[in-house]
């Protein structure tokens, strides 16, 4: 990817199968220690949908940042749902619905200045 690229993952859903018998679930991300994320980038995790009857749950909205250099995980109350067989189409979320997004790091606009200001003075002393 380009310096100046994003991208988003979505959707991401999390639900439990029947046999499940925990009341939390979980949703984790780690990065992999032989081929890491970028670190020029930032990573938010949005919760965008939960299941109707969920209660205790996180509002529709949260966003958590993601860091890429370490494990990263959210505990959310357990909805369990059993796939439908292939026949009966797309039903829709059934479970929570996630999107991971990684967008560029922008230095702070003073952070940038002095850049462009070290570059010209770097320049400036080898002449």
């Amino acid at each position: 990817m380009k310096p100046s690229e994003g991208k988003v993952f979505t959707p991401i859903s999390l639900w439990a199968e029947t046999p499940y018998h925990p009341d939390v679930m979980g949703i984790a991300f780690e990065g992999d220690e032989y081929n890491p994320p970028p670190t020029d980038r930032e990573y938010f995790l949005e919760l965008l949908f939960v299941p109707d009857g969920v209660e205790g749950a996180p509002e529709v909205g949260a966003i958590w940042e993601v860091p890429p250099d370490e494990p990263f995980f959210i505990l959310v109350p357990t909805y369990r749902w059993t796939l439908p067989a292939p026949d009966f189409g797309d039903p829709g979320p059934q479970g929570y619905l996630f999107s991971l997004t990684m967008t560029p790091v922008i230095p702070e606009p003073a952070s940038l200045m002095s850049l462009l200001l070290g570059g010209v003075l770097i320049r400036r002393r080898r002449a």
